[in-house]
């Protein structure tokens, strides 16, 4: 059951790495943020929790706030500086598709270890989030490059 779960989380990551991709500052980072939504959606109805729109986004934004604020400052300048023409379109086109796609990957694991134990979209732990979430990143943005510099390498 948790790999069925871990696809779903998989086959969200294209979306988030396209979504960051989008040239425009904010609308990316938007589409992103959705695409997360989705994913806990997906996740809920996989596992049968019980699921609202305000609750996930409740929970999505409380684990987004955990990531830390250095985090979402560089996301956001990332979106911002796509704005410049340019270097700054290249910038932003290489690194945030990588970004969301780590934060997405992130918060589907988190959610899946959540469910696994039983938890529901009401009583995420959220003190357990931002000790777990910040270890979840790094794993997932160190997978992301690894799968990106192999498949170029094939």
């Amino acid at each position: 059951m948790k790999e069925q779960a871990q696809q779903i989380v998989r086959d969200y990551l294209p979306l988030a790495a396209g979504a960051g991709l989008i040239p425009i500052p904010g609308v990316d980072l938007a589409a992103v943020g959705g695409l997360q939504l989705k994913v806990l959606s997906s996740l809920a109805e996989f596992y049968g929790v019980p699921f609202t729109r305000c609750q996930a986004q409740s929970v999505a934004t409380s684990l987004v706030g955990a990531v830390g604020v250095a985090v979402l400052s560089a996301t956001m300048i990332l979106s911002a500086v796509k704005a410049i023409p340019g270097l700054g379109t290249v910038l932003g086109a290489t690194s945030l598709p990588l970004a969301g796609s780590a934060v997405t990957h992130a918060i589907g694991h988190l959610a899946i270890e959540h469910f696994e134990a039983g938890g529901t979209m009401d009583n995420f732990d959220l003190d357990l989030a931002h000790r777990v979430l910040g270890r979840r990143i790094a794993e997932a943005r160190g997978e992301l490059s690894s799968r990106n510099k192999g498949e170029s390498l094939a």
